[in-house]
């Protein structure tokens, strides 16, 4: 039996790497909403949030900011990606995205919830990742300057904040409409794509003399009264603007910022934190008045979400306690998401079986056990080990705790290199990523291996290989050729690059052996492993890979070599060039 025919999937469907908030792909996001895995915790989580916006308007609370934190994994962007979708009541390739939300949620509470925020009004979601919109500038603002221009962009008024003035003075006056047919005529084309371009204020300047010379006598008046003067994105502006325009242009709803990113954005500047704070803080009193007034149906709420804590994010900074309460205080509603359901959502997303398929599986591992827990088992480490039937039925053709711990460190590790581009994505995105393509992929292809087949590093290698440094890249290549006539020299080479990332646990010859074992019914690779060890020391492999390498032995640099009782191979080490890859493949020949 081949591993694809155990497995409920449609291995067809291909699965997106990383979820970005502003992909709006029908296709992508329909799909997203419809394999979401609502794990129980996430499930409560959403009642608190929903719970907060449905009693909000009625309660005349002014807190009004919700932060959502966790580390790579944890799935942030999912979880406040199809918030917004399920609040907004998109309909996604003809299906509600409610209607989708709630085949995976199955928790009535919480569609209730948003059954009654519906009711009472329509709400207009404003999402974005903050690190993306700022890519499009060159200087790093303060996060008001980031939010207005959003606002303004998904509003339909222009981002150039001069222009956004004039578009919204002319709307006022009733004039807008008048203003875009006379330019429309004079231009032979739309002033929507005009103003993007350099000549907008000239242009605008020559409509406006046009429509009022008595107050711009002559066609570059208005231009002139603009060259010098700059709007500033304001806390205050931010906030006035958020309720004034909502009001002109989608009067009766309730408007929801969700800015993904917001903590890395922030972090170490406390001039940002303190932007970010005067911002939640004025959309609550603002809000809890206009509600009042009945001149809004609801405060202006903000999402955001962080890798960190938020007291990790000012702490981070040397901020007093005052200032962290205050910070606090306007984010009283705090979703900490944990990785740890990485195992179920990796099970329900690409790993699940078919019922058919576990009573071989489960024979399987009892046939195999004994071998499994002594050739795949890991040594001098407090990680969490798991050899177990059901375990091993679900993963398969993972070890259990390869996916949740192991992955997660090499995927993690791989983003915080310097330079590293940042679209590899969460953890959490990405093993589900890694697992699908390690069945598909054509440098791996395990679907069509026989059941047993294992999961072993160098496999994740080829499929991680890309998002490695160039370093990295070059050493494992140059071994390659020099070691063309043995394969395990290369195999334990790519190994060792992999956990230069994961930094408790020791890269012993035992240890790597049990990462590259490759089938439940096969012998120990350890002597080839061993083999090859030696003959890279012996070669002195290449000399990079710098910081990349941890040393996690307690005491002597030749650990590994000594206990293996080669006192000759030992001498030899401590002669060899003390390079990153040299120690981890000397202290590997343990």
């Amino acid at each position: 039996m081949l591993i694809k025919e155990t497995l409920q999937r449609d291995l067809s469907r291909k699965i997106e790497e990383i979820i970005k908030v502003d992909q709006t792909d029908e296709a992508v996001v329909h799909e997203e909403l419809d394999e979401y895995v609502v794990t129980p915790a996430i499930r409560d989580f959403y009642y608190r949030v929903l719970s907060a916006f449905a009693e909000g308007p009625a309660t005349l609370s002014e807190s009004v900011g919700i932060w959502v934190s966790g580390f790579f994994g944890s799935g942030k962007s999912s979880f406040i990606k199809n918030l917004g979708y399920v609040l907004e009541d998109n309909v996604v390739l003809g299906d509600r995205a409610v209607d989708l939300f709630a085949r995976r949620l199955d928790d009535q509470r919480v569609l209730n919830l948003v059954d009654a925020i519906h009711a009472k009004f329509p709400v207009r979601i404003i999402m974005f990742d903050i690190q993306s919109d700022r890519a499009v500038g060159t200087e790093r603002r303060s996060i008001a300057h980031y939010m207005y221009r959003v606002l303004l962009r998904e509003l339909g008024y222009s981002e150039d904040f001069d222009i956004a003035e004039l578009e919204m003075t002319l709307e006022s006056d009733g004039k807008l409409d008048d203003f875009m047919q006379k330019f429309q005529s004079r231009y032979d084309a739309p002033w929507t794509m005009r103003r993007k371009l350099a000549g907008k204020f000239n242009e605008a300047s020559t409509i406006l003399h046009e429509m009022d010379p008595g107050t711009y006598p002559s066609a570059d008046s208005w231009a002139k009264s603009v060259a010098n003067r700059e709007v500033e994105a304001t806390p205050n502006l931010v906030v006035e603007r958020s309720y004034e325009l909502m009001r002109r242009r989608l009067p009766g709803r309730a408007l929801v910022y969700i800015i993904d990113e917001v903590g890395q954005y922030i972090a170490r500047s406390s001039d940002r934190i303190e932007d970010l704070r005067r911002i939640v803080e004025l959309l609550g009193l603002e809000g809890r008045r206009q509600v009042q007034a009945k001149t809004a149906v609801s405060p202006v709420w903000l999402v955001a979400t962080s890798q960190e804590r938020l007291d990790e994010v000012t702490s981070a900074i040397g901020d007093t306690k005052v200032q962290l309460a205050k910070v606090q205080d306007r984010f009283p509603i705090r979703v900490d998401l944990s990785p740890t359901d990485i195992r179920e959502i990796v099970v329900k997303r690409v790993l699940a079986k078919k019922a058919e398929c576990l009573a071989d599986l489960r024979t399987l591992f009892e046939k195999t056990e004994g071998a499994l827990k002594t050739h795949a088992a890991l040594e001098r480490t407090h990680r969490r080990q798991e050899f177990e039937a059901d375990s091993f039925t679900d993963f398969h053709p993972y070890l259990p705790h390869h996916v949740d711990s192991l992955s997660i460190d090499i995927v993690s590790g791989i983003r915080l290199q310097p330079g590293a581009d940042r679209t590899i994505g969460g953890a959490t995105r990405t093993i589900i990523k890694q697992a699908y393509e390690m069945l598909v992929n054509d440098r791996t292809r395990l679907a069509d291996q026989p059941v047993g087949t294992l999961v072993t590093l160098d496999k994740v290698f080829e499929l991680l290989e890309a998002s490695l440094s160039t370093e990295i890249r070059k050493d494992v290549d140059d071994v390659g050729k020099k070691f063309a006539d043995d394969s395990w020299c290369v195999r334990v080479m790519k190994a060792v690059a992999l956990l230069s990332f994961v930094k408790d646990l020791p890269r012993t010859a035992h240890n790597i052996s049990a990462l590259l074992y490759p089938s439940v019914e096969a012998d120990s690779p350890l002597k080839d492993v061993e083999s090859a060890i030696a003959k890279l020391v012996d070669a002195q492999a290449p000399p990079r890979l710098r910081g990349r390498v941890q040393d996690t032995h307690s005491s002597g640099e030749d650990l590994a070599v000594e206990e293996a009782g080669d006192r000759r191979q030992a001498a030899t080490a401590r002669g060899a060039p003390r390079t990153p890859v040299g120690e981890s493949i000397r202290r590997a020949g343990a």
